[in-house]
């Protein structure tokens, strides 16, 4: 505070007007914030003959100024804890706002869906998205490829296939005010293991219906599921007949 009213003492000296701000402290102790408004007087002949100062309260203006600087240094830091937590989820997440522009997403995104950062910088809507996904052949083909205008009306949840046969489930979560949040996951792995788990049921069928043995399947809690083709045949009932009759109508 010295510093700066000596330096604007000896401008006023100089003849020369001006403003700074300068903290004064009360008889109390307690210290306010102003701005003082110093101009030179001169006499009739030119000369300096004085200063008038105007000292305005600002502090109000002062403590509104360090809320503003504190709200926002704390939600650059929530931003940032954000953008960490988007970073580490191993779905990707997209943003769209109700026009269908992108607002925001996270680096697995870019990655399950292809899409160059440069081009989410332009801050593209999400018709646009799906035309560069459609024009780089990002589809398992073009019969499967989606109708990019309908994101309002897709179902909420489907899975779908890019061409090096990696299986996306896309999610689809909408807001009141139109906006919707999307993810992304690779659930390539639990489809393989779907597929093996059929194909593996499919082989044990066929050759259970080939043995010559009456044999039935049922789940947990002991109702038939499933009755080979030898048992249909012994019984002459269809497989659906089986199913609804209980336990006691085989026993005798």
């Amino acid at each position: 505070n010295r510093a700066v009213f000596e330096r604007n003492v000896a401008l006023r000296a100089a003849g020369e007007a001006g403003s700074y701000e300068i903290t004064l402290t009360r008889a109390d102790g307690s210290q306010v914030h102003c701005l003082n408004n110093a101009t030179p007087v001169f006499d009739g002949a030119g000369r300096k003959t004085g200063a008038l100062g105007l000292f305005s309260d600002i502090s109000a203006s002062k403590a509104a100024e360090q809320q503003i600087r504190q709200a926002g240094e704390a939600l650059a830091q929530k931003s940032n804890v954000l953008s960490r937590t988007l970073d580490s989820l191993v779905q990707g997440v997209l943003n769209v706002d109700p026009q269908g522009r992108c607002t925001a997403w996270n680096r697995r995104f870019l990655e399950l869906l292809q899409i160059p950062e440069a081009l989410m910088q332009s801050r593209p809507t999400i018709v646009e998205i799906g035309n560069f996904q459609i024009a780089q052949g990002h589809f398992e083909s073009v019969a499967k490829q989606p109708r990019v205008d309908a994101w309002r009306t897709d179902p909420p949840r489907y899975q779908r296939s890019r061409q090096d046969g990696l299986v996306l489930e896309v999610q689809s979560h909408r807001a009141a005010d139109g906006s919707v949040v999307r993810t992304y996951t690779d659930v390539t792995a639990t489809v393989q293991a779907q597929q093996a788990l059929q194909a593996s049921e499919s082989r044990f069928r066929a050759m259970a219906d080939a043995a010559p043995a009456l044999i039935w399947q049922s789940d947990v809690s002991g109702h038939p599921v499933w009755f080979n083709q030898r048992w249909l045949q012994y019984t002459g009932r269809a497989l659906a007949e089986e199913l609804a009759l209980g336990w006691s109508t085989r026993i005798h």
